[in-house]
């Protein structure tokens, strides 16, 4: 209703939708067809599935993704004009808003295809067709200058050099009256030849050189130069769905896999473009040109990716044909590819070039994989988690389903034949891949030392600490040979201040809020800081924002590497004050909750403390070894009463009974105390509104009485 009719009363739109409908049904009927081919409900108005209308706007893309020389020519014959030029609603600004962007977004797919079809007749020396589409394609926009070559390199082709000169110098005039720029080097260089009459040609039919431009280099580059899979590639179901969905979109071209060193972002992207290259010959593959892959974690500068990319299409760079990066524009500029560069995070300042080459070449396609995102405004970031694990070590599910356990279990039998996950091994392995959060490096890792470590073991020494996750692998590079080293990778690319943020954030478990993050850090920092300082170790892969929960993630063996890092600097007084932050800011939270767990707002105060019961029992631990017992005793019922509510025994008693234990000796001097001094004893009698507080006899009776209730709270 919104959208069509948003000026109106909802009963008056309502109306108006349900005439419309009666109209669409009736034109179907009048047509052949039937009332059921519309179906609708009180919520949605949909086309019956099993419905097959044609509709020519689904024909023109079709056609246009399969990019033959006769379903271009289909293409060509479907656009008649702008995308519903003669059709729109006054008083709807959305629905002409998204009319207008499917309007300029068609609108460039045909000048895109014209030109192409301009290309592909030049290429057979069909230089009248090459010509009338080069003039279709101006006659859409008469500033798209590759359309202007493809005119120019059509009439020197029928012979008429003089009127390919002339059409340059009008254009050129064109170009400077209305933009105040000059024509491209390749526009320039194209006439040049002509008007001297140099011979040049394309595909070995033509009598002149470089027609079209792109035609320079290899005659016939390599499809695709995928690295060809070792090992089975388990899972990614969902993300393979989602990387598909992001390249159908035509207004998306470039995806950024972005994630965690380990995290499986380079096999992903290998493995769905393999998809793809399987489909090449298929007419109707996505990418008539190929799909490559550029290596380039080797890179020691921005200024390598070109020459690295030129190396993959074996297109040789010459300096006469002007700079590195104009060469590869004009080599990629009417090809239609998938472009996958790998390991782009140390590089990132060269996004401007990848920016660059999505705007000269509309039909190039890129996936980056990444540790940082490249901060494009056309760029899809897609933030890559690990593999599926088990929620519970004892639940009815079968663990052996989850992809991450699938990947432990293949990498286990590789080091011992045979091997399965046994009843008594459930838990350890379930442990393994929670711990790892399903990062597939560290699982392999972790795997590799099946015959020399225990299972259960294993999983404490990860838990521990990281060194455990590291192997001698010949076939794995360095950064990938241990979990610490590609952590090291990614921690080196980040600014010193980001470091310290982050090592700060390693003190929270199971995740954090705004709130309790800019608790932690102080006031040291602003909030507008602190948002851009959270955003930044998101772009970097270290945080992960759940929107629907409003929270924020760390990996678990980031987490400890983080860790790590704090500890190193735990004599620093910003540690021990952000340690002190942390255990008070949920002592609040607690305190805050107590009212509402104990009346009928109980579910709500729950939930919060569930959210955050790790780092509510960390406070407790830190409480306990600073002897903080007033801040004990004001949240020691309410963390009992959640836990006895939950159902958390286990978890109550081994927390309540190390506070026992840490308070024994002090309590016991304390009760002695109290049986023998009278003065206290006398006292303890009396009403607690009467007591002098300023006493200091009285003082140690409260504190006694306290600390007794206490014990008896702790032992129960």
């Amino acid at each position: 209703m919104h959208l069509l009719w948003p000026a109106m009363p909802l009963k008056s739109a309502q109306g108006n939708l349900r005439q419309t409908i009666y109209l669409l049904r009736k034109a179907l009927q009048d047509a052949g067809g039937t009332r059921t081919q519309v179906l609708s409900s009180r919520q949605t108005v949909k086309l019956n599935p099993e419905f097959r209308p044609y509709v020519d706007e689904d024909q023109f893309l079709a056609a246009v993704r399969v990019g033959s020389l006769a379903n271009r020519r289909e293409a060509a014959d479907l656009y008649r004009g702008s995308f519903l030029s003669d059709f729109f609603l006054a008083d709807s600004e959305p629905f002409e808003i998204c009319a207008a962007q499917k309007r300029a977004a068609y609108s460039r797919l045909a000048l895109d295809n014209l030109n192409q079809l301009a290309t592909l007749y030049l290429m057979v020396a069909d230089y009248t067709a090459a010509e009338m589409f080069a003039r279709d394609a101006l006659l859409l926009d008469d500033l798209y200058e590759p359309a202007h070559r493809r005119l120019m390199e059509a009439l020197a082709g029928q012979g008429n050099p003089l009127s390919a000169v002339t059409h340059y110098d009008q254009f050129r005039r064109k170009l400077g009256d209305e933009m105040r720029i000059e024509p491209a080097e390749a526009t320039q260089s194209l006439v040049a030849k002509i008007r001297q009459g140099e011979s040049y040609t394309i595909a070995g039919n033509d009598p002149f050189e470089d027609i079209p431009i792109t035609i320079r280099g290899p005659l016939h580059p390599p499809r695709e130069n995928l690295p060809v899979r070792t090992k089975p590639f388990i899972g990614r179901e969902v993300e393979f769905t989602q990387l598909s969905q992001f390249f159908a979109n035509l207004e998306t071209r470039l995806v950024t896999i972005i994630g965690p060193g380990g995290i499986g972002k380079t096999q992903l992207a290998i493995e769905w473009a393999s998809e793809q290259a399987r489909t090449a010959s298929d007419e109707r593959t996505q990418y008539p040109d190929g799909v490559h892959f550029v290596e380039l974690a080797s890179l020691d500068s921005p200024e390598q990716v070109v020459p690295a990319i030129a190396e993959v299409f074996a297109f040789p760079l010459e300096s006469e044909h002007g700079s590195p990066e104009q060469q590869i524009f004009d080599y990629l500029r009417e090809k239609t590819l998938l472009l996958i560069l790998d390991n782009f995070e140390h590089i990132v300042e060269s996004s401007v070039f990848v920016n660059d080459l999505l705007r000269v070449a509309p039909g190039v396609c890129i996936l980056v994989t990444s540790r940082e995102r490249l901060h494009l405004s056309s760029e899809q970031v897609y933030a890559f988690q690990g593999l599926s694990y088990p929620g519970q070590p004892d639940g009815e599910e079968n663990i052996e389903y989850f992809a991450s356990v699938q990947l432990f279990l293949q990498n286990a039998q590789r080091m011992r034949p045979g091997f399965e996950i046994g009843a008594a091994d459930r838990e350890a392995v379930f442990r393994i891949c929670h711990i790892t959060a399903g990062m597939p490096l560290a699982i392999e890792l972790a795997a590799a030392w099946i015959d020399l470590i225990p299972l259960d073991e294993l999983a404490l020494e990860i838990e521990r600490h990281l060194d455990v996750l590291e192997t001698d692998m010949r076939d794995l590079p360095e950064r990938h040979r241990s979990i610490r080293a590609a952590i090291d990778t990614s921690w080196i690319l980040l600014k010193p201040q980001e470091q310290r943020t982050f090592a700060l954030l390693s003190i929270f478990r199971g995740g954090f809020t705004w709130a309790s993050a800019s608790a932690v850090l102080g006031p040291d920092i602003s909030e507008s800081d602190l948002r851009r300082m959270l955003s930044w170790l998101q772009d970097k892969s270290f945080l992960v924002y759940d929107a629907q929960k409003e929270r924020f993630f760390v990996h678990e063996l980031l987490r400890q590497y983080g860790a790590e890092k704090l500890q190193l600097a735990s004599k620093e007084k910003a540690y021990a004050l952000a340690r002190e932050r942390h255990a008070l800011y949920f002592v609040r939270l607690l305190r805050n909750c107590d009212h509402d767990l104990r009346r009928a707002g109980f579910a709500k105060a729950a939930k919060l403390i569930e959210i955050d019961l790790e780092n509510a029992l960390l406070s407790w631990g830190w409480l306990i070894a600073n002897d903080r017992r007033s801040d004990l005793a004001s949240i020691m019922d309410t963390l009992g009463l959640f836990l006895e509510m939950q159902g958390y025994l286990s978890i109550g008693r081994r927390h309540f009974r190390s506070l026992a234990r840490q308070w024994q000796e002090h309590l016991a001097e304390a009760l002695q105390d109290f049986e023998k001094d009278e003065v206290i004893r006398d006292i303890s009698e009396s009403t607690e509104d009467s007591m002098p507080t300023t006493n200091p006899t009285l003082l140690r009776r409260d504190q006694a009485v306290g600390d007794l209730r206490l014990l008896a709270k702790t032992l129960a």
